[in-house]
């Protein structure tokens, strides 16, 4: 797989990464229980992003013993590194035979309560390609109520659920993004036109204002956010 290397908590591995042991238990009744793995990316000095990734996660009560921190690909082309890290997390679930994973950037910020993060994720379809926890939603449809959006354009993959029956489709445009020098996120938008891709309109995670590794220098995502009634959105 590379040269990732993938940090397992509460496995024996890395005692760097024992501060995980002292998560609560898994939220009851949860959209977890469907998740087989959950990854988290983050470069290997920026100790700032996993301090922050592991205080959300004993916060939202995720499960320790699913959680492997994936140490991220550095490039000279940055956006690439990052392209690379995403597919570690998908090579590595297709080699346990994951039915689902949840991925996560380290600038992942929830934007809602514990209780409301849960109650619409788990209202949420369960019929889906690739889900978002957390995008740049550029065109939406309003499907099966309006927590319930299948995106048909967005920017960000900053949190994501993905199914084993895509992690194929998924690692071939990473792959085409990388052949041809474009960040993911950019050819992602023609395959969510036509699979099917869910999120929410009415956000309950951003990606945290602060420095870029990839960009280099302090970015703040809040200007691209915009209400439900400024997105392009219709009824189906």
């Amino acid at each position: 797989m590379g040269n990732i290397s993938l940090n397992f908590c509460g496995l024996g591995f890395g005692t760097q990464y024992e501060d995980f042991c002292s998560f609560h238990d898994v939220y009851e009744n949860s959209w977890l229980d469907q998740i087989d793995h959950i990854y988290y990316i983050n470069l290997e000095d920026r100790m700032d992003r996993r301090h922050h990734m592991i205080q959300m996660f004993n916060e939202y009560r995720f499960p320790l013993n699913k959680i492997t921190r994936v140490n991220a690909v550095k490039h000279n082309i940055p956006f690439k590194g990052c392209t690379k890290s995403h597919l570690e997390c998908l090579y590595h679930a297709k080699s346990k035979q994951y039915k689902s994973i949840l991925v996560f950037e380290d600038d992942f910020q929830p934007l809602v309560d514990v209780s409301s993060f849960h109650e619409q994720i788990n209202e949420s379809t369960k019929e889906f390609d690739v889900h978002f926890l957390s995008m740049t939603p550029i065109r939406m449809f309003s499907r099966h109520g309006p927590q319930k959006n299948r995106v048909y354009q967005a920017l960000g993959m900053s949190s994501y659920i993905v199914k084993e029956h895509y992690y194929d489709k998924l690692i071939d445009i990473f792959n085409e993004a990388l052949r041809n020098d474009k960040p993911h996120d950019l050819l992602t938008q023609e395959y969510q036109k036509i699979d099917k891709w869910y999120g929410f309109i009415h956000p309950i995670a951003k990606q945290m204002p602060g420095f870029s590794d990839i960009e280099r220098r302090y970015v703040d995502y809040t200007y691209l956010e915009v209400g439900h009634y400024m997105l392009k959105t219709n009824e189906l």
